[in-house]
């Protein structure tokens, strides 16, 4: 009987002790289903692919704040070239008008249409020297920002610091030529047989312009180069460009009494 009882508890004993060693081998979930590699394999799966779907939708943020970053300076860059080009175009209109202003006060009428058509002309040949710039100002920011919005490629590495270096690059802008400044044109007249502004004072590229007021003929002729007029009958003007400084002394060659001075300066 004794042995009976001793054969019971020995097969028990090991009943429980491999029921033990199967579910430590096998811990189980909370629905008390055994956990094999393949389900933890499963999981550390779907974490990984979550943490690239957040760092992915970072990227893509911080892409689109660049991308928006390149437009926004690309349409900043063709307005200031735009209002660079008003501003030009602006200036020589201003110049025009004043050359024409001056242009009209010529009694001669040669001079006068001359002076009208150079006037229109470098108006015209301004113009279109803005408009060629104008177009490769706006190719220039084009590029720019193309190239610009390269660095935002989603297949490259984007970050905040790259995002800030396209917003601080600065388009490089061409500065537009500007008419040249107005020419300077002084009136002097010549009547009573004398040059009634004997001595002149003028800066370098300024243009005299002598009218015969007197009831004779006379000339502008200068005493060694510098003005050459012909015969200036009443009421005939004749202009002269002064482009180098120093003194010129000019006389009357019917009338050599009557003499002049014009003082050149920078």
């Amino acid at each position: 009987m004794t042995k009976k009882i001793l054969l019971i508890l020995i097969v028990l004993f090991f009943s429980v002790t491999s029921s033990r060693g199967y579910y430590h081998s096998n811990p189980i979930n909370s629905s008390n289903e055994p956990v094999t590699s393949s389900s933890t394999a499963v999981l550390k799966t779907e974490s990984v692919e979550k943490a690239e779907i957040k760092t992915e939708t970072e990227k893509g943020k911080i892409t689109n704040q660049c991308v928006r970053v390149a437009e926004k300076k690309k349409n900043a860059s063709i307005k200031t070239t735009k209002d660079l080009f008003a501003e030009a175009l602006k200036i020589a209109r201003s110049a025009k008008t004043t050359s024409l202003k001056l242009a009209s006060k010529l009694t001669n009428k040669t001079e006068k249409k001359l002076a009208i058509k150079e006037a229109n002309d470098k108006f015209k040949k301004t113009q279109k020297t803005l408009k060629v710039q104008l177009i490769a100002d706006k190719k220039l920011a084009l590029e720019t920002a193309t190239s610009d919005q390269a660095k935002c490629d989603t297949n490259k590495p984007i970050t905040q610091e790259t995002s800030k270096k396209v917003a601080e690059t600065p388009t490089p802008i061409k500065p537009i030529p500007t008419e040249a400044p107005t020419p300077v044109i002084t009136q002097a007249t010549i009547s009573n047989f004398a040059f009634q502004s004997q001595n002149l004072t003028i800066k370098k590229g300024t243009t005299v312009n002598w009218k015969n007021n007197d009831s004779a003929p006379h000339t502008v002729t200068g005493d060694a180069g510098g003005p050459a007029s012909e015969t200036l009958k009443p009421g005939d003007s004749y202009s002269f460009k002064f482009d180098q400084v120093g003194i010129t002394k000019y006389h009357c060659a019917i009338h050599p009494s009557m003499k002049g001075t014009i003082e050149v300066t920078e």
